[in-house]
C-alpha cells in the first residue's frame, strides 16, 4: 500500500501521458532477454570452436576472441539501458525517452563487430571469385558504408538529448540498415552464382553444390531478415523502441552466424564426401539361390552353385556342379572442380 502510495503521490508529467510501455520499454527488455538467450548460444559456439578448431590461423582465433570480447561488451551496455530506464529512473516515466551514453556507445559497438563479420565474408568471396575485384569491391563497398554509416549514427547520438531526436538523423540508420541488407545479399548471391556455375548436369556434383548453396543461404537469412525488420519498424515507428528491440539482437546474430560457418565446416565436409561415395559407388548383388553353396561363398562376390542338366549338356547322372563366379570392379572419380569449390568455401 505505501509504494502504491508513493507511486500515486508522483504528478504525471506531460510527457508521461503519451507514454506506452508495451512498446517502449516492453520492445527493449524483450531485445535484452533474446539478445542474452543468444549471448548464451555464443558461448557454446565459441567453446566449440576452439575445442576442434585448434588448426586455424592464429590470427583466425585472436579474431574470434576479439568478437567475443565485444560481445560481453555489447551485453553489458544494453543492460545498463534496461537498468537506467527500470532502475534508476523507475518512477520517473518521463526519462524513458532521455537518451544515455550507453544506448549510443552500443551502436558503435554493434558497427565494429558487425563490420568484422562481413570483412570475413568479403574475403570469402574474393578467393570464389578467384581474385574479382568487381565482386570484392561490391561486396567491401557495402560493407565499408555500413560501418561509416553506423559510426557516424553513434556519434550523433551524443548530441542528442531525448531519443525522439533520433529522426533528425534517420537517413543515417536507413544508410548503415540498408547498406548492411546490400552487402548480405551481395554474398550470398555472389557464392552462390560461382557455386552454380560449377553445376554439370551429374547427381553427384549437383547435390553438392545444392548442399554448398543452401550452407550459404541459412548463413546469413537470419541476420538479413533481422537487419529489415529494424529498418522497417524505425521507418514506421520511429517514436518507440520496437527497432531498438531488433537493434539489441542484431551483432549476437551476426556473430552466431559467423561461428555457425566456422564450426559446421568438419560435418559439411564429411557430409559432402558421404553423399559423394554413396552416389558414386555402386555394388552388384545377386540374390542366393537355395542350393547356394555354402563353401563356395566365401571366394568371390558371388557364386552360384547347384545341379546342372541336360540343357546345360550333361546327362543327368553327371555328378559335375556348374559354378559361375560373378566379380565387381567399381570405379571412382573425383570432380576436381567442386571439390576445390567446397575447399574454398570451408577452409581448414
Amino acid at each position: 500500500m505505501a509504494l502504491h502510495n508513493a507511486t500515486a503521490s508522483v504528478p504525471p508529467t506531460p510527457a508521461s501521458l503519451h507514454i506506452r510501455l508495451d512498446n517502449t520499454l516492453g520492445a527493449a527488455l524483450i531485445g535484452l532477454i533474446v539478445a542474452s538467450i543468444l549471448f548464451g548460444v555464443t558461448n557454446i559456439q565459441a567453446f566449440m570452436y576452439y575445442q576442434s578448431y585448434g588448426r586455424d590461423p592464429r590470427y583466425m582465433k585472436w579474431a574470434i576472441g576479439f568478437l567475443w570480447f565485444l560481445d560481453v561488451l555489447h551485453l553489458a551496455l544494453i543492460a545498463h539501458v534496461l537498468y537506467f530506464y527500470l532502475v534508476t529512473n523507475f518512477t520517473n516515466l518521463s526519462a524513458i525517452t532521455a537518451s544515455t551514453w550507453s544506448l549510443c556507445l552500443h551502436v558503435a559497438i554493434t558497427t565494429i563487430s558487425d563490420f568484422l563479420v562481413r570483412s570475413y565474408y568479403t574475403r570469402r568471396v574474393w578467393i570464389m571469385s578467384r581474385q574479382n575485384w568487381f565482386l570484392m569491391l561490391g561486396s567491401a563497398t557495402f560493407t565499408f558504408a555500413t560501418f561509416v554509416s553506423g559510426m557516424g549514427f553513434s556519434i550523433k547520438m551524443f548530441s542528442f538529448a531525448t531519443t525522439t531526436e533520433f529522426t533528425k538523423a534517420s537517413w543515417v540508420l536507413y544508410t548503415s540498415l540498408g547498406s548492411g541488407v546490400a552487402a548480405d545479399l551481395w554474398v550470398a548471391s555472389t557464392l552462390c552464382y560461382f557455386l552454380a556455375q560449377n553445376k554439370t548436369g551429374f547427381q553427384t556434383t549437383d547435390s553438392k553444390i545444392t548442399v554448398l548453396m543452401a550452407y550459404v543461404i541459412n548463413s546469413g537469412l537470419l541476420t538479413s531478415i533481422c537487419a529489415v525488420c529494424c529498418f522497417v519498424t524505425f521507418a514506421i515507428m520511429p517514436q518507440n523502441y520496437v527497432f531498438i528491440g531488433f537493434y539489441f539482437s542484431l551483432p549476437k546474430l551476426y556473430f552466431n552466424s559467423l561461428l555457425a560457418t566456422l564450426n559446421a565446416r568438419d560435418r559439411l565436409r564429411e557430409s559432402i564426401n558421404n553423399n559423394s561415395h554413396n552416389m558414386g559407388a555402386s555394388a552388384f548383388q545377386m540374390a542366393p539361390f537355395s542350393t547356394l553353396s555354402p563353401s563356395k561363398q566365401g571366394a568371390s562376390f558371388g557364386t552360384i552353385s547347384a545341379p546342372t542338366y541336360g540343357h546345360f549338356g550333361f546327362r543327368q547322372n553327371d555328378g559335375r556342379t556348374l559354378s559361375v563366379s560373378v566379380r565387381t570392379e567399381t570405379d571412382y572419380h573425383t570432380d576436381g572442380g567442386i571439390d576445390a569449390k567446397r575447399d574454398e568455401l570451408l577452409p581448414a
